[in-house]
């Protein structure tokens, strides 16, 4: 199967906009999506509300794949209700970085990515366990040298065992392909714009009820007009924040490069706290003299996970995903 990549949608706000130079973000022009598989026609994915449907397309105002490629894969049937608490099924959309660091960190034989992918679409994945108790949908973000900015790839709600190992298996041959090309010279720059990726995201959830972001994210934040920039962190609590004030939670599996940064120290931390409502402390080094995000002299303590090594990566996101499926 082969993953389709999109451009992020016009109902990015405005901000978000501005942060890639402005112009029009336009969904691809390809016939419209039938099924919950792979989207193209927004950032994030449908609701799953009808079987087989995948929405309306972003641009559209709905959160599916009409106005993209034909969608494939993904599941027919809703998700049902949590054992442990039947009225209860959460929307769960995972946003997964696609950058350097997520190939070739800790190693390149023993990566972050790969360490993602079996966890979440592997024997025994995640999806199969958790997909009967949580609508989850899921979307690559990442940037292009000489692209529009951002692009990604979706899996439409509900999405279950199957329905993402080969999409995250293309993203990855994709990934070496631009990078590593046969003549070196066609090599591109692949980066991963957070901030616009989590207002893209933010715009197709709000109104959709017990909603989450699962951010999972690595190292120095880019955007889509710089990359590993300290001074984006700023840039990511806002986004964070404006997720929460829309009504969505945002947790994080946050995960190590090999070169750790002391300046970094505060960032998962203020990421956390601003997905949950909490207060953020000032990261002295990473807020480059602005006044723009409300910082707290009372900071908040939230939970996020950041494994070691890859063999915890699946325990880390069972965590998360325990949680939301407890409605906690």
């Amino acid at each position: 199967m082969r993953a389709l990549r999109l451009i992020f949608p016009l109902l990015i706000p405005a901000f978000a906009i501005a942060a890639c130079g402005g112009g029009d973000l336009v969904p691809s022009d390809a016939p419209p999506a039938s099924g919950g598989g792979v989207s193209t026609g927004g950032v994030a994915p449908g609701t799953g509300a009808a079987p087989g449907t995948g929405g309306e397309g972003l641009g559209g105002g709905g959160l599916g794949g009409a106005g993209g490629a034909e969608a494939t894969g993904g599941s027919e049937t809703g998700s049902g209700g949590s054992d442990t608490n039947p009225g209860c099924t959460p929307r769960v959309h995972i946003l997964l970085q696609r950058s350097g660091g997520m190939f070739e960190h800790p190693s390149a034989e023993d990566a972050w990515w790969d360490a993602v992918a079996e966890a979440l679409d592997g024997e025994d994945g995640l999806l199969g366990e958790f997909g009967d108790d949580l609508d989850i949908s899921a979307s690559v973000f990442t940037k292009v040298a000489d692209e529009a900015c951002p692009i990604g790839t979706s899996v439409n709600a509900p999405a279950g065992a199957g329905d993402l190992a080969d999409v995250l298996a293309e993203q990855k041959d994709d990934y070496f392909a631009l990078t590593d090309p046969e003549d070196p010279q066609d090599a591109k720059a692949v980066d991963a714009p957070i901030v616009e990726a989590i207002e893209g995201a933010t715009s197709v959830l709000t109104g959709a009820g017990d909603a989450t972001i699962l951010l999972i994210a690595l190292g120095i934040p880019d955007t889509c007009e710089s990359n590993n920039d300290q001074c984006a962190a700023e840039d990511v609590f806002t986004a964070v924040k404006g997720a929460h004030d829309a009504g969505i939670d945002t947790r994080l599996l946050y995960l190590q490069s090999s070169a750790p940064n002391e300046n970094l120290d505060l960032y998962p931390e203020g990421i956390a706290n601003a997905g949950v409502g909490l207060g953020v402390e000032v990261p002295q080094n990473l807020t480059c003299g602005s006044e723009d995000f409300d910082y707290s002299e009372t900071p908040g303590d939230a939970p996020f996970e950041a494994p070691e090594d890859t063999a915890g990566v699946k325990q880390a996101l069972a965590d998360i995903l325990s949680e939301l499926v407890a409605c906690e």
